[in-house]
């Protein structure tokens, strides 16, 4: 699996996969330590144990997605379901305060920036927009504050001059 991730995250990113031996670490370190940091290197050891040696940012980034698309899906199956538990929304169980038409929504506008993310697009519009979502929903709990901004307003509260 993991041979399969690094040939997929190689070919994206258009550098061959090497794989090396682990004593190859010893005798040729500069271009194991040179192959791992271009975008991922397998290093073969004596047992049959493959070890990746990758940029941390890359691993980490792959960890992040694979979370964000996990909560994705769990968060489908809970819009679909007759009954929503938080635990059911899995990482977005904050989704849950909110009305099922916004977490719906919520789950339109997450779409794009994850796939976005996944095809090797950058991760910021994906986290800014989690980010966003979830303060709101920390705002909305707040049942005193959501019954005042869900009262209708009858005149502005201030004139605008231009």
């Amino acid at each position: 699996m993991i041979q399969r991730m690094i040939m997929r995250y190689n070919r994206d990113m258009r550098s061959p996969v090497k794989t090396f031996q682990a004593t190859d670490v010893a005798r040729r370190s500069r271009e194991v330590l040179d192959s791992g940091r271009a975008g991922g290197t397998l290093i073969r050891d004596k047992d049959g144990v493959v070890l990746l040696l990758a940029p941390a940012e890359e691993v980490a980034r792959g960890e992040e997605l694979t979370e964000v698309a996990g909560n994705f899906v769990r968060l489908h199956r809970a819009l679909g379901a007759k009954s929503r538990d938080v635990g059911a929304y899995g990482g977005f169980g904050w989704l849950s305060v909110f009305p099922l038409e916004d977490q719906r929504l919520f789950a339109e506008e997450l779409e794009g920036p994850l796939l976005l993310a996944l095809s090797g697009g950058p991760v910021e519009p994906l986290r800014d927009l989690i980010s966003d979502w979830r303060a709101t929903a920390e705002l909305w709990a707040d049942e005193t504050l959501r019954a005042e901004l869900l009262e209708p307003v009858d005149e502005p509260l201030h004139d605008v001059t231009i």
